[in-house]
């Protein structure tokens, strides 16, 4: 055996050993506020956009916290804030839609009158000076 070899059973022990430190590392990461996976969200990685994440977190909607530049919350209260909103039911308006926009009346009366004979000068674009109805 040479002297640069190591038994087998070293070998395997130091695989298990590095299999092992590397979850470890990963777990770490994936808990740490900066990491990929992490259990927060910050102003650029939340699911709505930046300035609304910045705003909800100013209004307290959910827990959030400063750390230098960056403000953090927590992924679950995030969603569990989202959660709360899709849930609830939109808000919608008591009143009733108008019957019409207002131009097809005008369109049809414009109409009328032109087959009734009558001449209806077109308005001019003041900008433009091109005619429209």
């Amino acid at each position: 055996m040479a002297s640069h070899e190591l038994p087998p059973e070293v070998i395997a022990a130091l695989a298990t050993l590095l299999r092992y430190a590397g979850s470890i590392m990963r777990e770490a990461i994936e808990a740490s506020p900066s990491g990929n996976g992490g259990g927060f969200y910050d102003a650029k990685t939340a699911p709505m956009g930046r300035t609304a994440f910045l705003r909800l977190a100013r209004e307290g909607a959910f827990k959030a916290t400063k750390v230098g530049r960056k403000v953090l919350a927590r992924k679950d209260e995030v969603d569990a804030w989202i959660e709360s909103r899709a849930t609830t039911a939109p808000h919608r308006s008591t009143r009733e839609a108008p019957a019409s926009d207002g131009y097809g009346d005008a369109l049809a009366l414009h109409e009328a009158i032109r087959a009734a004979g009558h001449h209806v000068p077109l308005r001019r674009s003041r900008r433009t000076g091109k005619a429209r109805r």
